[in-house]
């Protein structure tokens, strides 16, 4: 049984976060590793989970001074997790970056090393001999600067055999490309045979930059990228770097040739090609450093750095991060046990759970808020109850003065005014008019009697002053 306390994180990647952590045993064995953890998002993906595994037994396998060592795997329940040797060195990109800000170069001997190392690394892949006896080549299919390690010792080291493709497994569905654009074998793009010259052609996109300082297939996109690894012209290292001998020039035009019928034959050819060219070229051609002295000359403040975080994480108080697996598992799979979770990832998904759980308080609040602020914009204040308006009263008529002389008589009410009538007409809706009583002539001598009084006639009502209220009128409304 092992058990790593985790340190600080030192880098992620695509698939997984790495950790500098310490391994502890019995006795008081303590050793540096780095622990690679499956990224959560990732982890919930059983295709990249197999990948995962597979990349670990893979490399579990291979024991090489040019192959990072893989010491142990597991899952628990933060997911699958990968433990590996920790190397004190930086990775080819990040010196490249590096230099290139400086305006500076790597030195003609110092990438030849590189370059024979990973070579060196690369055939023994190739020719695999696995634990029952059975040859097999294992393809890297990612040879980049991100994936070489070059340590503050002297020692190169090849990194993720992640996507490698192993020649007795078809794994590659149809159409799918595995690799970096800017550095794929031209049949890969073409759709044709992956085999271990197309790691040929990708190392020597990784000599001519690191002789260059310059991208070799460059784009702003990567179909610009791919064309140009299929139609760009391929110059040589020495038109851009004087000091690169006419040797090394055809070495790596061969290993960049499009035929691979016509490339550098193998990555051992490479290997020994390289080394021939450092034996020839001595210290006055290329510098009299090493890998080792030369980086520990050129990057002193990151060496620094890197010593700190080892000293940190050797002295650090014990953390409550602990993980206990057993050995390197089986190809079937592996329980791990864990105790207790690991804090910051916790954290981090409680964090996750509060924050999508505001979210959704928020949402229904707003949601509700805007049904409300609609039916109140929408639905009809209710109508006020309808008041009953007195209707003035109409005046009564004055009674018109009777002449002296004449009997009292009930008042004719004056007639009421009426619309002018064509002659002979009767106005419609108006009773026929009695006729008037026959009256005796008076004799002679006799006082006149006043006449009678027709009968008299009801007065059509008046107009009111206010108007004719109707129903559909708001009998509180200005006039």
């Amino acid at each position: 049984m092992s058990s790593y306390r985790i340190g600080e994180k030192i880098g992620t990647g695509g698939m997984a976060d790495v950790y500098l952590a310490l391994q502890e045993g019995l006795g008081g064995f303590e050793k540096l590793v780095v622990f690679k953890r499956m990224l959560h998002w990732v982890a919930d993906r059983e295709e990249y989970v197999s990948l995962f595994f597979r990349e670990a037994r893979m490399a579990a396998v291979m024991s090489h001074p040019n192959v990072v060592a893989t010491l142990d795997i597991g899952q628990d329940d933060s997911g699958p997790f990968m433990v590996m040797e920790y190397l004190n060195g930086e990775t080819l990109s990040f010196m490249m970056r590096t230099l290139n800000q400086r305006q500076q170069a790597v030195p003609v001997n110092v990438a030849c090393k590189i370059g024979a190392d990973v070579a060196a690394g690369l055939h023994y892949a190739h020719h695999l001999s696995l634990p029952n006896g059975r040859n097999t080549a294992v393809i890297h299919r990612d040879v980049t600067p991100s994936n070489i390690m070059c340590c503050y010792s002297g020692a190169v080291k090849l990194l993720d055999f992640g996507i490698a493709k192993v020649s007795s497994e078809e794994l590659t569905r149809e159409g799918i490309l595995k690799g970096k654009m800017g550095h794929i074998a031209p049949e890969q793009l073409r759709g044709g045979e992956v085999a271990p010259v197309s790691d040929v052609f990708q190392l020597g996109i990784v000599l001519w930059e690191m002789l260059t300082m310059r991208h070799l297939f460059s784009g702003k996109t990567d179909a610009e990228r791919m064309y140009s690894v299929l139609d760009r012209e391929v110059p040589p290292p020495s038109r851009f770097t004087p000091a690169v001998p006419a040797k090394l020039d055809q070495l790596v035009l061969s290993a960049l040739e499009r035929d691979p019928q016509a490339r550098c034959p193998s990555a051992l050819a490479l290997e020994e090609g390289l080394r021939d060219i450092l034996r020839d070229i001595g210290p006055s051609e290329g510098g009299s450093l090493g890998v080792g002295a030369w980086m520990q000359a050129t990057f002193p403040e990151r060496l620094a750095w890197r010593q700190d975080l080892e000293r940190r994480t050797r002295d650090a108080e014990p953390l409550l991060t602990y993980v206990t697996v057993p050995s390197i598992p089986s190809p079937s799979g592996v329980r791990a046990s864990y105790d207790p979770v690991e804090p910051s990832h916790r954290l981090q998904a409680l964090a996750v759970v509060l924050f999508g759980s505001a979210l959704t308080v928020a949402g229904v609040v707003m949601l509700a808020l805007l049904v409300i602020l609609i039916r109140m914009l929408t639905v009809p204040a209710p109508a006020p109850v309808e008041a009953q308006r007195e209707v003035p009263a109409v005046p009564a008529p004055v009674p018109a003065q009777v002449p002296s002389g004449t009997r009292d008589a009930d008042p004719e009410p004056p007639a009421p005014a009426s619309p002018p009538t064509v002659p002979g007409a009767r106005p419609a809706g108006t009773p026929a008019a009695r006729p008037a009583p026959s009256v005796p002539p008076a004799r002679s001598g006799a006082a006149t009697p006043a006449p009678a009084p027709s009968e008299p006639t009801a007065p059509a009502p008046a107009a009111s002053p206010v108007g004719e209220i109707t129903d559909n009128e708001d009998p509180w409304a200005d006039p």
